[in-house]
Protein backbone atom coordinates (compact mmCIF):
# COMPACT_ATOMS: atom_id res chain seq x y z
CA UNK A 1 0.00 0.00 0.00
CA UNK A 2 3.10 2.44 0.49
CA UNK A 3 3.85 3.10 -3.34
CA UNK A 4 0.25 3.73 -3.81
CA UNK A 5 -0.84 7.33 -3.78
CA UNK A 6 -3.63 8.45 -2.85
CA UNK A 7 -5.63 8.59 -5.29
CA UNK A 8 -5.13 5.31 -6.32
CA UNK A 9 -5.61 3.82 -3.00
CA UNK A 10 -9.24 6.18 -3.08
CA UNK A 11 -10.20 4.47 -6.58
CA UNK A 12 -9.75 1.19 -5.30
CA UNK A 13 -11.77 1.49 -2.39
CA UNK A 14 -14.77 3.08 -4.19
CA UNK A 15 -14.31 -0.03 -6.79
CA UNK A 16 -14.52 -2.68 -4.02
CA UNK A 17 -17.54 -0.95 -2.62
CA UNK A 18 -19.86 -0.38 -5.33
CA UNK A 19 -19.18 -3.60 -6.38
CA UNK A 20 -19.89 -5.89 -3.25
CA UNK A 21 -23.16 -2.76 -3.07
CA UNK A 22 -24.22 -3.99 -6.61
CA UNK A 23 -23.51 -7.64 -5.78
CA UNK A 24 -25.52 -7.38 -2.35
CA UNK A 25 -28.45 -5.46 -4.84
CA UNK A 26 -29.07 -8.64 -7.34
CA UNK A 27 -27.60 -6.40 -10.11
CA UNK A 28 -25.01 -7.68 -12.74
CA UNK A 29 -22.18 -5.24 -13.68
CA UNK A 30 -21.21 -7.34 -17.05
CA UNK A 31 -23.32 -6.95 -20.16
CA UNK A 32 -26.04 -4.86 -18.17
CA UNK A 33 -26.55 -0.93 -17.74
CA UNK A 34 -24.50 -0.27 -14.53
CA UNK A 35 -26.71 1.06 -11.57
CA UNK A 36 -25.35 4.39 -10.62
CA UNK A 37 -23.75 4.89 -7.47
CA UNK A 38 -25.59 7.07 -5.54
CA UNK A 39 -29.03 4.93 -6.36
CA UNK A 40 -26.78 1.84 -4.82
CA UNK A 41 -26.06 3.87 -1.74
CA UNK A 42 -29.62 5.09 -1.16
CA UNK A 43 -30.82 1.61 -1.63
CA UNK A 44 -28.67 -0.08 0.59
CA UNK A 45 -29.95 -1.99 4.05
CA UNK A 46 -26.24 -2.51 5.19
CA UNK A 47 -24.96 1.29 5.24
CA UNK A 48 -26.14 3.83 8.37
CA UNK A 49 -27.23 7.15 7.19
CA UNK A 50 -23.60 8.49 7.89
CA UNK A 51 -21.67 6.70 5.85
CA UNK A 52 -24.10 7.31 3.33
CA UNK A 53 -23.66 11.02 3.18
CA UNK A 54 -19.80 10.18 3.22
CA UNK A 55 -20.21 7.56 0.00
CA UNK A 56 -22.57 10.15 -2.04
CA UNK A 57 -19.59 12.63 -1.06
CA UNK A 58 -16.93 10.30 -2.10
CA UNK A 59 -19.05 9.39 -5.60
CA UNK A 60 -18.28 13.42 -6.49
CA UNK A 61 -14.88 12.64 -5.49
CA UNK A 62 -14.19 9.98 -7.53
CA UNK A 63 -15.89 12.11 -10.46
CA UNK A 64 -13.66 14.53 -10.27
CA UNK A 65 -10.33 12.27 -9.57
CA UNK A 66 -11.30 10.13 -12.38
CA UNK A 67 -12.30 13.16 -14.88
CA UNK A 68 -8.78 15.51 -13.80
CA UNK A 69 -5.80 15.56 -15.86
CA UNK A 70 -3.45 12.80 -15.61
CA UNK A 71 0.72 12.86 -15.12
CA UNK A 72 2.47 9.56 -15.62
CA UNK A 73 -0.32 7.90 -15.44
CA UNK A 74 -1.34 9.46 -11.97
CA UNK A 75 -4.28 11.61 -12.02
CA UNK A 76 -3.61 15.43 -11.04
CA UNK A 77 -6.53 15.44 -8.35
CA UNK A 78 -5.00 14.13 -4.85
CA UNK A 79 -7.45 13.62 -2.21
CA UNK A 80 -6.18 13.86 1.39
CA UNK A 81 -5.11 11.05 3.51
CA UNK A 82 -7.85 11.32 5.92
CA UNK A 83 -10.37 10.91 2.94
CA UNK A 84 -8.70 7.78 1.74
CA UNK A 85 -8.32 6.57 5.79
CA UNK A 86 -12.18 6.54 5.92
CA UNK A 87 -13.14 5.73 2.53
CA UNK A 88 -10.94 2.46 3.03
CA UNK A 89 -12.53 2.33 6.65
CA UNK A 90 -15.78 2.12 5.09
CA UNK A 91 -14.86 -0.35 2.75
CA UNK A 92 -13.60 -2.60 5.19
CA UNK A 93 -16.84 -2.37 6.61
CA UNK A 94 -18.57 -3.18 3.59
CA UNK A 95 -16.76 -6.02 3.02
CA UNK A 96 -16.87 -7.48 6.29
CA UNK A 97 -19.58 -5.93 8.13
CA UNK A 98 -19.47 -6.95 11.77
CA UNK A 99 -22.83 -9.01 12.82
CA UNK A 100 -25.24 -8.03 15.24
CA UNK A 101 -25.17 -11.72 17.09
CA UNK A 102 -21.08 -11.16 17.86
CA UNK A 103 -21.84 -7.53 19.07
CA UNK A 104 -23.78 -9.10 21.63
CA UNK A 105 -21.83 -12.27 22.89
CA UNK A 106 -21.53 -10.80 26.26
CA UNK A 107 -25.55 -11.02 26.77
CA UNK A 108 -25.63 -14.85 25.90
CA UNK A 109 -29.04 -16.90 25.20
CA UNK A 110 -31.77 -14.84 25.67
CA UNK A 111 -34.29 -16.49 28.52
CA UNK A 112 -37.34 -17.07 26.01
CA UNK A 113 -40.74 -17.67 28.49
CA UNK A 114 -44.17 -19.20 28.03
CA UNK A 115 -47.30 -17.44 28.28
CA UNK A 116 -48.03 -20.15 30.92
CA UNK A 117 -44.95 -18.77 33.30
CA UNK A 118 -45.48 -16.98 35.99
CA UNK A 119 -44.99 -12.82 35.75
CA UNK A 120 -43.38 -13.25 38.52
CA UNK A 121 -40.42 -15.25 36.84
CA UNK A 122 -40.12 -12.66 34.67
CA UNK A 123 -39.54 -10.11 36.73
CA UNK A 124 -37.18 -12.12 39.43
CA UNK A 125 -35.21 -12.13 35.92
CA UNK A 126 -35.76 -7.96 35.40
CA UNK A 127 -34.48 -7.99 39.46
CA UNK A 128 -31.93 -9.73 38.96
CA UNK A 129 -30.37 -9.41 35.60
CA UNK A 130 -31.36 -5.20 35.11
CA UNK A 131 -33.73 -6.49 31.72
CA UNK A 132 -36.63 -4.75 31.10
CA UNK A 133 -37.95 -7.11 28.35
CA UNK A 134 -37.74 -10.53 27.14
CA UNK A 135 -38.84 -12.81 24.44
CA UNK A 136 -41.99 -15.27 24.65
CA UNK A 137 -42.92 -18.24 22.69
CA UNK A 138 -46.34 -18.10 21.86
CA UNK A 139 -46.57 -20.73 19.35
CA UNK A 140 -44.11 -22.40 16.73
CA UNK A 141 -42.55 -19.84 15.40
CA UNK A 142 -43.94 -16.95 16.96
CA UNK A 143 -42.93 -14.94 19.52
CA UNK A 144 -43.65 -11.68 21.50
CA UNK A 145 -42.38 -9.64 23.47
CA UNK A 146 -42.84 -8.74 27.97
CA UNK A 147 -41.80 -5.40 29.13
CA UNK A 148 -41.72 -3.94 32.52
CA UNK A 149 -44.05 -1.19 30.66
CA UNK A 150 -46.63 -4.25 29.85
CA UNK A 151 -46.40 -5.28 33.59
CA UNK A 152 -46.79 -1.70 35.16
CA UNK A 153 -49.93 -1.46 32.81
CA UNK A 154 -51.53 -4.43 34.05
CA UNK A 155 -50.62 -3.36 37.49
CA UNK A 156 -52.53 0.00 37.06
CA UNK A 157 -55.42 -1.47 35.26
CA UNK A 158 -55.82 -3.74 38.19
CA UNK A 159 -55.08 -1.60 41.27
CA UNK A 160 -57.97 -0.39 41.65
CA UNK A 161 -60.17 -4.09 41.66
CA UNK A 162 -57.46 -5.49 43.78
CA UNK A 163 -57.24 -2.69 46.66
CA UNK A 164 -53.87 -2.74 46.05
CA UNK A 165 -53.06 -5.83 46.57
CA UNK A 166 -52.64 -8.42 43.06
CA UNK A 167 -52.53 -11.98 42.89
CA UNK A 168 -49.77 -13.13 40.21
CA UNK A 169 -51.07 -13.32 36.47
CA UNK A 170 -49.16 -15.39 33.62
CA UNK A 171 -46.83 -14.16 31.50
CA UNK A 172 -49.87 -14.58 28.60
CA UNK A 173 -51.95 -12.66 30.20
CA UNK A 174 -49.78 -9.51 30.77
CA UNK A 175 -48.94 -9.69 27.11
CA UNK A 176 -52.63 -8.37 26.57
CA UNK A 177 -51.64 -5.14 27.95
CA UNK A 178 -48.69 -4.64 25.38
CA UNK A 179 -48.80 -1.70 23.63
CA UNK A 180 -48.37 -1.44 19.88
CA UNK A 181 -44.56 -0.08 19.99
CA UNK A 182 -43.68 -3.39 21.82
CA UNK A 183 -43.06 -5.54 19.36
CA UNK A 184 -40.56 -7.67 18.61
CA UNK A 185 -39.07 -8.39 15.43
CA UNK A 186 -37.44 -11.55 14.28
CA UNK A 187 -33.63 -11.30 12.53
CA UNK A 188 -31.52 -14.23 10.67
CA UNK A 189 -28.41 -15.04 12.18
CA UNK A 190 -26.07 -13.16 9.64
CA UNK A 191 -28.05 -9.86 9.78
CA UNK A 192 -25.16 -7.03 10.27
CA UNK A 193 -24.83 -4.45 13.12
CA UNK A 194 -25.76 -1.84 10.07
CA UNK A 195 -29.01 -3.29 9.66
CA UNK A 196 -30.11 -3.65 13.07
CA UNK A 197 -29.22 -0.52 13.15
CA UNK A 198 -31.20 1.11 10.56
CA UNK A 199 -34.08 -1.47 11.81
CA UNK A 200 -34.36 0.31 15.31
CA UNK A 201 -33.91 3.61 13.75
CA UNK A 202 -36.59 2.95 11.28
CA UNK A 203 -34.17 3.44 7.65
CA UNK A 204 -34.94 -0.19 7.40
CA UNK A 205 -38.85 -0.03 6.61
CA UNK A 206 -41.50 2.30 5.90
CA UNK A 207 -44.79 0.89 6.62
CA UNK A 208 -44.25 -0.07 10.21
CA UNK A 209 -43.07 1.39 13.55
CA UNK A 210 -39.56 0.31 14.30
CA UNK A 211 -39.49 -2.94 16.76
CA UNK A 212 -38.85 -2.33 20.57
CA UNK A 213 -36.43 -5.67 20.23
CA UNK A 214 -34.81 -7.72 17.87
CA UNK A 215 -34.43 -11.31 18.41
CA UNK A 216 -31.88 -13.05 16.79
CA UNK A 217 -32.33 -16.67 15.36
CA UNK A 218 -30.87 -19.78 14.89
CA UNK A 219 -30.78 -22.92 12.84
CA UNK A 220 -34.36 -23.89 12.87
CA UNK A 221 -35.03 -25.79 15.66
CA UNK A 222 -32.51 -24.49 17.89
CA UNK A 223 -33.41 -21.60 20.77
CA UNK A 224 -33.11 -17.74 19.86
CA UNK A 225 -29.48 -16.48 19.93
CA UNK A 226 -30.07 -13.32 21.18
CA UNK A 227 -32.11 -10.52 21.97
CA UNK A 228 -30.87 -6.84 21.12
CA UNK A 229 -32.48 -3.95 21.91
CA UNK A 230 -32.57 0.22 21.52
CA UNK A 231 -30.85 0.20 25.06
CA UNK A 232 -28.04 -1.76 22.50
CA UNK A 233 -27.34 0.98 19.94
CA UNK A 234 -24.54 2.78 21.76
CA UNK A 235 -22.76 -0.37 21.79
CA UNK A 236 -23.66 -0.98 17.79
CA UNK A 237 -22.63 2.06 16.79
CA UNK A 238 -19.56 1.45 18.81
CA UNK A 239 -18.85 -1.69 16.49
CA UNK A 240 -18.82 0.45 13.46
CA UNK A 241 -16.04 2.48 15.00
CA UNK A 242 -19.19 5.41 15.71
Amino acid sequence: MDDETNARRFLNAHADIETELTRQQGESLPGSKRPKFWDLVDNSNELIPKHKEALKLFGNLRNAISHSRYLNGEPVAEPRADTVEEIERIRDLVLKPPRLKDALNAHGRPHVFSPSDDVKTFLRLVTDHDFSQAPVKVEQGRYELITTNAVARWFAHNLDEQGGLLDSATVGHVLTYAETGDRLQKVGHDTTTAKAINIFSGQASSDREPPAALLVMDLPGLPPQRLSVRADLALLYAQLGE
